[in-house]
């Protein structure tokens, strides 16, 4: 993958946002967001293990689309990550990331939460840049609104090909906290349970930590502080599990379309996501 596609996607985005406007009686709503993320990853092979450390770019687009005057949404989702230099191997630049895209389809009430189903594919690529492949997700998920709070959770499966993590199911819930309409703090944890090269095997459990500040006025532009860890394993047999304890620390910038604040675009805009394709990779790759 290479930087190309990067800007390519984000292209996409803002024109599909533009036509979905004008295209819908009901007001059509969305977020464009790019970022720089510095990633962290220590592999461990019993005795012997390496570290890994680069930056990256990443990029993401969301557009909400209602369905006439119901509840129904429609939300698009576009995302890449792209590594910005390579290692001593020459590895090249986006060797290492994902690029993508997903569908929600859900029912919501802005004063109660939200019920629906998500669906993404893309390609994901390892550490080395020689293992690469499609990848597929799907699952429900649901939302509760109180108050200063939203509850959210995400239950589905995930599969790839025998070098990433393939037939697994995964869950995933996040809390988020709005001290005001303008700040937004999220905390979250999940667990993947699947298969690696069809008979061993794997699983990870994530977290994450988040702070959001809308600081737009005349152009909704929000701030974003995100902290992403992970540790992945591979049970080969009971004494021999390999593992990658991978951390990202990321910065960059929102910009929204038809939302007033980050509490409003939560719920009543492009507030569901596609989780992290970076799950996809294990200490094999």
């Amino acid at each position: 993958m290479s930087l190309k596609n990067v800007a390519l996607i984000s292209t996409s985005i803002v024109a599909l946002g533009i036509s979905a406007t004008t295209a819908q009686a009901a007001p059509t709503t969305g977020v464009i967001y790019v970022g720089f993320a510095e990633w962290w990853d220590d592999y461990e092979y019993g005795p012997n293990g390496f570290s890994y450390d680069h930056p990256s770019l990443y990029g993401f687009g969301r557009v909400n689309i209602p369905y006439a005057d119901t509840k129904v949404n429609l939300q698009l989702d576009f995302f890449g990550d792209a590594s910005l230099h390579g290692n001593s191997n020459n590895e090249s630049p986006g060797a290492l990331g994902n690029v993508g895209v997903g569908l929600h389809l859900n029912e919501r009430d802005p004063s109660e939460g939200l019920l629906g189903l998500f669906v993404a594919t893309g390609r994901v690529w390892d550490v080395y840049g020689g293992n690469n492949a499609t990848a597929i997700m799907a699952g429900f998920e649901g939302q509760y609104y109180c108050g200063p709070w939203t509850l959210y959770g995400q239950a589905g499966y995930m599969d790839s090909n025998p070098y990433f993590v393939e037939n697994a199911g995964f869950v995933r819930g996040l809390v988020s906290y709005y001290p005001s309409t303008k700040l937004k703090l999220t905390g979250g944890a999940g667990y993947i349970d699947g298969q690696f090269n069809g008979s061993y095997g794997a699983n990870a459990v994530t977290w994450q930590a988040e702070a959001q500040y809308w600081f737009g006025k005349s152009v909704p532009v929000a701030f974003t502080l995100k902290y992403e860890g992970r540790e992945a394993e591979i049970h080969y047999t009971s004494s021999e599990v390999p593992k990658l304890n991978s951390n990202e620390l990321s910065i960059g910038f929102s910009v929204y379309f038809g939302s007033g604040n980050i509490e409003d675009a939560d719920r009543t805009a492009a507030g569901t996501e596609i989780p992290n394709f970076d799950w996809f990779r294990l200490p094999s790759n």
